[in-house]
């Protein structure tokens, strides 16, 4: 606070124009800074929110947008799902990948919440259902981290497929279990808070539908656990339900000729950030489903529209990112980021080097995988930005109810920002190690530029 007291004393106190700039001039140049280093973007921004927001107090999103904040954040999760869904395409994948694919989620989800949730116990001496939500979050990877790496290890195609698809597929599953174990914490320890507040899932539209019809609510205690699991799971199909209709509108419109060349980013983005929010109307966290699933289809129904779409997106992807990112890690209490730092430490030693490596071997090991692949998918599991927004967003939703959680956001910040810096630095190394690495050049700034602005019609001015 005393560079606030400062500015303030010489005259300047305006903390909404010092917070918005800080988040955006932080959140691209560090990131621009970390593309010139080829180490992922997140290394950078986590820390530097920490100290700009937490440590300085420069950054205080909560006041800055209110209680609208994480709405904005899923928002900005949306769309970086969508954007990870239009890299989706089914014909790319072979029968094996497939196969693998579907194996390594599940059992990636059993590992971390079995072992997770007994390691986390242990090492914070906390109650077993508390340590479940956090190994709830800790499921999850992502585009936003999962990508970068993928680009500078720059694996053979088969293990950039199952890499992007795992990750990308896992997040909103992983976001939608987290959320129900969180209410089922809530309702196990605090029933009467979930069913008065405004934000409890027992109050989406959705579950309010089923109420009238199914659910015919005459004893409080039968109601709960049936209720949540049921609506969750028809949230999760409503969401994929409205993704597929949303994206049959925007091609069906697109190929009648009703939106302009000029228009067609702009309306599938519309779609999508409306399709999120109708999504979240239904039942919290359904909305990334439609943003995922929307990107999919696009992605296998209209591939030189999606093509388009993904190199735009480049422009809008480092801003939502950056965002996103400055803004939670300044709410970072610093002082229990050093008080849980050594167990936090030993919990992601646990994640690289047992649950990770065990998860690919037994996921993989007989889908003409080779050993070699098998140890780089084991070597793959950054944490990102569906974790920090849950884990902040729950923490706030807890104390709502009378829950305090003290290791909830800094564990789940110290194994994001962890995992991120080991798999980051190390895996492009194991890649070339094991003779993985493709040696495909990259594209140059200009030539991407010059490619969409000639799709749309364009030219480049020099």
């Amino acid at each position: 606070m005393q560079v606030l007291e400062y500015l303030a004393h010489v005259g300047f106190n305006d903390p909404v124009i010092i917070s918005l700039f800080l988040i955006f001039v932080l959140g691209v140049g560090l990131q621009w800074i970390a593309q010139i280093k080829e180490i992922p973007g997140i290394v950078l921004l986590l820390p530097a929110g920490m100290f700009f927001g937490a440590y300085l107090g420069l950054i205080n999103p909560t006041t800055l947008f209110g209680e609208s904040f994480y709405t904005l954040v899923t928002l900005g999760v949306g769309f970086l799902l969508f954007a990870g869904g239009l890299h989706l395409d089914l014909s790319k994948l072979k029968e094996n990948e497939k196969l693998a694919i579907g194996r390594l989620i599940p059992i990636n989800t059993i590992l971390c919440l079995t072992v997770g949730t007994l390691a986390i116990t242990y090492l914070f001496s906390m109650k077993w259902y508390d340590a479940l939500l956090i190994s709830s979050l800790l499921v999850v990877s992502g585009p936003t981290v999962i990508g970068p790496i993928l680009d500078y290890a720059n694996p053979n195609p088969k293990l950039r497929h199952i890499a992007n698809w795992e990750a990308i597929i896992t997040d909103p599953l992983g976001a939608v279990m987290a959320t129900i174990i969180m209410y089922l914490l809530i309702i196990f320890r605090n029933p009467n808070s979930i069913m008065t507040s405004t934000t409890s899932p027992f109050n989406s539209a959705l579950h309010l539908a089923l109420q009238h019809s199914i659910f015919h609510i005459s004893v409080f205690d039968d109601i709960l656990f049936g209720d949540l699991v049921i609506t969750a799971v028809l949230g999760i199909f409503m969401g994929c339900l409205l993704g597929v209709l949303l994206a049959a509108f925007y091609i069906q419109a697109k190929n009648r000729g009703y939106i302009q060349k000029n228009y067609l980013l702009l309306v599938v983005w519309m779609l999508v950030f409306g399709g999120v929010l109708l999504g979240e109307i239904l039942f919290p966290e359904s909305g990334l489903f439609t943003a995922l699933v929307i990107g999919i289809v696009i992605a296998n129904k209209e591939k030189k529209n999606a093509a388009i779409t993904k190199k735009l997106n480049e422009f809008a992807e480092p801003i939502i990112i950056g965002i996103l990112f400055i803004a939670l890690s300044s709410m970072v209490n610093i002082g229990q980021l050093i008080d849980y730092l050594i167990p936090s430490l030993i919990l992601v030693a646990l994640y690289v080097i047992v649950i990770r490596p065990l998860t690919a071997f037994l996921g993989a090991y007989k889908y003409d995988i080779t050993l070699k692949e098998i140890l780089f998918l084991g070597f793959i599991h950054p944490r990102g930005i569906v974790a920090a927004a849950s884990a902040s967003l729950f923490a706030l939703k807890l104390e709502a109810g009378g829950i305090h959680i003290p290791q909830l956001v800094p564990v789940v910040f110290i194994v994001i920002l962890a995992t991120v810096i080991i798999y980051g630095l190390f895996t492009p190394v194991l890649t070339r190690k094991l003779g993985l690495s493709m040696d495909s050049p990259k594209k140059s700034y200009e030539d991407n530029e010059r490619s969409i602005l000639k799709t749309l019609g364009l030219k480049l001015n020099k």
